[in-house]
């Protein structure tokens, strides 16, 4: 059965008020305030907080309260509350030092691959000067030896031209 603070005043509603709500209530053993029945047993009701009787025990249930709760946030909650912050941080800081270890191998890389782009484009640009060197002087072989055979083609013809223009001469004048 619940208890009740003794600063307010109590009373059973009476059992004789046939056709009513209170006394079915009270048939089954409940009890309400005085105040809701009409007798408060002071003459005046008075919420207990607001009472200046009241205040001293209210004062010490408060630093009591207070106290209490003081206690078990400093020895309990807080060190949790402490401890997830420190992992938090440490974990924080874990990652900071991943991230700057992954900054520092991403630009270590990033420059290998331009170091590598580079000397890779000066081998291209290398190999393509060669190929047109080779080309340049293949071309200019085969334009000299095309050009020597066709002075040769040339002579030969010039060669046959005279002859042939010699002997039509000879059976022109013949």
């Amino acid at each position: 059965m619940a208890t009740f603070p003794k600063s307010a005043v109590w009373s059973a509603v009476p059992q004789k008020m046939p056709g009513t709500v209170q006394s079915d209530v009270l048939a089954s053993g409940i009890f309400v305030p005085a105040a809701a029945t009409g007798n408060d047993g002071h003459g005046g009701s008075k919420f207990p907080p607001f009472d200046p009787g009241s205040f001293a025990p209210q004062l010490i249930w408060l630093a009591i309260c207070f106290g209490a709760l003081y206690v078990l946030l400093a020895r309990v909650a807080l060190p949790k509350i402490g401890g997830v912050l420190a992992e938090r941080s440490d974990r924080i800081q874990r990652d900071l030092g991943e991230a700057e270890r992954m900054k520092t191998e991403t630009d270590a890389a990033l420059k290998a691959y331009e170091q590598s782009l580079a000397d890779a484009r000066g081998k291209a640009q290398t190999i393509a000067k060669d190929t047109r060197d080779r080309i340049a002087t293949q071309l200019d072989r085969d334009r000299l030896k095309a050009d020597q055979e066709n002075a040769a083609k040339i002579a030969e013809m010039e060669k046959r031209i005279g002859e042939n223009k010699t002997r039509a001469l000879a059976s022109v004048n013949d």
